[in-house]
């Protein structure tokens, strides 16, 4: 099963960063391949170009301002989807941490690559 993991810090409050990665409704603003994402409630609608595919997914997103935000598969073409933003001050910095696991319900030659970027 894929892992991705990230991590990196930058000098900001963590106040701003947990605000602008919390607020996924922007993410097609930014984020390159994400087309449309839709919010009800702790319900999170991803639409996202996956190579020459469109594909879509819900997760329940958990928050915990200025800590972390934990996300599950609810449905979408995936065995598998958890992931998790981690939040954490280091004097003027914060230091942030992603982490996901997926499986993909297809078995095709190339696809977890194209999913992971």
């Amino acid at each position: 099963m894929p892992h991705v993991e990230k991590s990196g810090e930058v000098e900001y409050p963590v106040e701003k960063i947990y605000e602008v990665v919390a607020d996924v409704t922007k993410y097609p603003e930014f984020l390159p391949g994400i087309k449309k994402v839709e919010v009800n409630g702790d319900l999170v609608k991803m639409t996202v170009n996956m190579g020459p595919a469109t594909v879509s997914w819900t997760s329940k997103a958990v928050y915990e301002p200025n800590k972390s935000i934990s996300f599950n598969l609810v449905e979408g073409p995936f065995k598998k989807l958890d992931g998790r933003w981690e939040f954490s001050v280091d004097g003027n910095k914060t230091k942030i941490k992603y982490m996901t696991d997926f499986e993909l319900t297809l078995a095709i030659p190339g696809i977890n690559e194209i999913a992971a970027k």
